[in-house]
């Protein structure tokens, strides 16, 4: 369940600009530089591209920023704890949405 999670704050972290590179694109490479095998990332950019906005995906990043600590794996609870952090119900259903079918595809 951990992994869960931290691929969903993996794609959080992805700071968006109004650069030319798309925020599926960002978002498919946060996750993917986490270690997120490439068809989940790829399923999981797609919809959370489609379902957040910008401002969304930047408290991602915010939540996500309050989880990393150096040399420690991420735990279920210090990632929930940073997604309450958001108060977005929006943003946890759709990570929680994205990661249960996108997984469950692979």
């Amino acid at each position: 369940m951990a992994f869960a999670w931290r691929i969903g704050l993996a794609a959080g972290s992805v700071l968006l600009c109004g650069c030319a590179v798309s925020k599926e694109a960002r978002i498919r490479t946060a996750l993917t530089d986490a270690g997120v095998p490439r068809p989940v990332a790829v399923c999981m950019a797609d919809i959370m591209a489609e379902d957040l906005t910008v401002e969304q995906l930047r408290a991602m990043a915010d939540a996500a920023a309050l989880v990393r600590r150096p040399g420690e794996d991420v735990t279920l609870e210090r990632a929930l704890r940073a997604l309450r952090t958001v108060g977005d119900p929006a943003i946890v259903g759709t990570l929680a949405l994205a990661t249960a079918g996108c997984v469950a595809r692979s």
